[in-house]
């Protein structure tokens, strides 16, 4: 009889473990709100520097919405500027870090256009 309760001491304790184990969040590779906060803002930072221009042949527009949301539908950067860079970095924010749960909802984007050495979009008429 000892035995028994000795076995289902040991398999309770390990269920406890692995519960406790599950639920503890501090050793977690969850982001922080604070951390996904100044991710965000890195990113909305790269995407400020990435905007200048001369004349309206120094932008385009980069596609965003959908999966990368967060940063709006699109932004209007220099030609010169490695999309896949900017484009990575938001990737690691939203499948890594898991930082986001916006829904898309996206307009187009018009032409990209230099406003006073910024890129901007021109709607259609």
């Amino acid at each position: 009889m000892k035995f028994k309760f000795k076995i289902i001491s040991i398999f309770l304790l390990m269920i406890l473990m692995m519960f406790a184990a599950r639920t503890n969040t501090a050793f977690s590779d969850t982001p922080t709100q604070a951390e996904c906060v100044r991710m965000h803002d890195e990113i909305e930072d790269d995407f400020k520097k990435a905007n200048f221009c001369e004349t309206d042949t120094d932008c385009k527009v980069v596609q965003l919405g959908g999966w990368y949301i967060d940063f709006g539908c699109y932004k209007f950067v220099n030609v010169s500027i490695n999309e896949d860079e900017l484009l990575d970095k938001v990737h690691r924010y939203k499948a890594d870090l898991k930082c986001s749960g916006k829904i898309n909802d996206c307009a187009s984007s018009g032409t990209p256009v230099c406003i006073n050495k910024k890129c901007s979009g021109k709607k259609a008429l």
